[in-house]
């Protein structure tokens, strides 16, 4: 029985140090909005697993056609990041992770005034389609075709992604 522990112990220990060292590395990225670190919307994503050195394994959700449109995930894993990828291309990054920063600054969790002050002039506005009115969906076009979207609950930012407009604009991941 102490044996059974220590290997369960063992296992643990092995997979939270390799969550850790996913989120570290991660982390360093900054989100663009088109690009995550080295990693550039509009290549495929086997090419983006080999830039990151981190293995992105599909993930298919209700409603997605993996034939056309579905997520990979850093070692499969949902939770920090997410790619779109559409028709064999990745057209949107979408961040969970408080660790991962947009242009530098933006953190979930943060103030929405934040994306105003570090975009002055370029939000645009929308109600949450699910939350409503205490909900905002801050949409940013930085450069043509490419954009932001920051989701907000009563004025914090609880997620954000970036990426070609038309990806960015899909309320439900690839719908």
């Amino acid at each position: 029985m102490p044996r059974l522990t220590l290997v369960m112990f063992l296992i643990i220990v092995c997979c939270s140090a390799a969550n850790a060292s996913r989120q570290e590395l991660l982390s360093k990225y900054i989100l663009q909005a088109d690009k995550f670190g080295p990693v550039m919307v509009g290549g495929p994503p086997d090419e983006a697993s080999k830039t990151l050195g981190i293995t992105l394994t599909s993930g298919v959700l209700p409603g997605e056609d993996d034939r056309s449109c579905h997520y990979v995930y850093p070692e499969g894993k949902f939770g920090d990041i997410g790619f779109m990828v559409e028709d064999g291309l990745i057209t949107r990054i979408d961040i969970y992770s408080t660790a991962i920063a947009a242009k530098g600054t933006i953190h979930i969790g943060d103030d929405e005034s934040l994306v105003r002050k570090v975009y002055p002039g370029k939000v645009k506005e929308e109600i949450h389609p699910y939350i409503g009115k205490d909900g905002k969906y801050l949409i940013v076009e930085v450069k043509p075709g490419y954009a932001y979207v920051f989701e907000t609950d009563r004025g914090r930012i609880t997620t954000f992604r970036a990426g070609k407009l038309a990806s960015v604009k899909y309320i439900e991941g690839c719908q």
